[in-house]
Parts: structure tokens; sequence; C-alpha cells
């Protein structure tokens, strides 16, 4: 007589957690959507020159870094009030086209990479910057928010006859 005996508790107890475990961070994931769309709302915010919905996509911490064009700012307020307010301020009219917009996550932490076209205007004039960017996210509270942001302008090509790159030899 071949009886099967009853699982123990403790096995299916620790069975009956790694499923639920599993449903929560899959159901977590779901509900924030995929990162990319912060970064299509990023890009949104900041051409409406909106800083209270910008603030809304950014974990604010001091650990938050930002690099554009070779410049770091660190944390959330120092990026802020030194350059995000600042420079959206300045603006009487922006766009922010995002081109190839590539993302991943791992249910905590999620990245992306995109393609990008900023013209800012204001009183001083117009400038366009195209680039590539790359950006972290963490999820918090069900949302996915930017914690770091590296934003990388293409150069321009040298004027014929420019001594660019001769080093004034």
């Amino acid at each position: 007589m071949n009886q099967q005996r009853p699982p123990l508790p403790g096995v299916m107890a620790f069975v009956l957690a790694a499923i639920l475990t599993s449903l929560a961070l899959s159901s977590a994931t779901l509900a924030a959507g995929d990162p990319a769309e912060t970064i299509r709302a990023m890009a949104k915010a900041f051409a409406s020159r909106d800083l209270a919905a910008m603030e809304s996509l950014w974990v604010h911490a001091d650990r938050v870094t930002v690099i554009e064009n070779g410049v770091f700012n660190y944390g959330w307020q120092n990026y802020r009030d030194t350059h995000l307010a600042p420079e959206m301020g300045s603006m009487t009219k922006s766009t922010f086209e995002l081109r190839d917009v590539r993302s991943h996550d791992d249910g905590k932490l999620g990245w992306a990479t995109f393609d990008y076209t900023i013209t800012l205007t204001g009183e001083r004039g117009s400038l366009t910057s195209n680039g590539g960017a790359s950006a972290v996210l963490e999820l918090d509270e069900g949302r996915w928010k930017i914690v770091a942001l590296h934003m990388s302008g293409r150069r321009k090509p040298a004027e014929s006859g420019s001594s660019a790159g001769s080093h004034g030899h």
C-alpha cells in the first residue's frame, strides 16, 4: 500500500508565499506601466514648462543625479532649483521631441534610452539641441520615477576652413 503523505505545512506555506510575492510584483509592475511613459511625460512637462508636473516624475532625494553636456547636478532640490526651474522660467516657448525611446525594467528598477531634439526660445533667442540620453527610474509608490538622467548633445560638425582639431598649429 502506497499511501501519499500530505505535504508538510511549512512547505505549503513557503510555496504559497512565493506565489503571492510573484503575483504582487507582477501586479505592481503592471500598475506602474512602462518606464518609457515617464520619459514621455517628462518631455511633455518640459515642453509645456510645467514644473509641478515635472516634480511628480522625479524621486525627491539627494541620490538624484543629472548630467547634461558634462555639467553635473546632485540631488533633486539642487537640480530643480539651480538648473530646471531657472531654465523653464526663462523660456517663452519650447519643444522636446523624443525618438527611438527604448525601456526595460526588472520590477523595481527601470532604464530607458532615447534620442531627442529640444528647442528653447527665450528673451536671448533660440537654441536647438539634438542628442542621446539615458535615464534610470525607480518604482516609487506604484509609479516609475526618474532618479538619474544623462543627456548628451551631439557635436556640431566643424565649419569648413576652421582650425577645429588643429590645436592652433
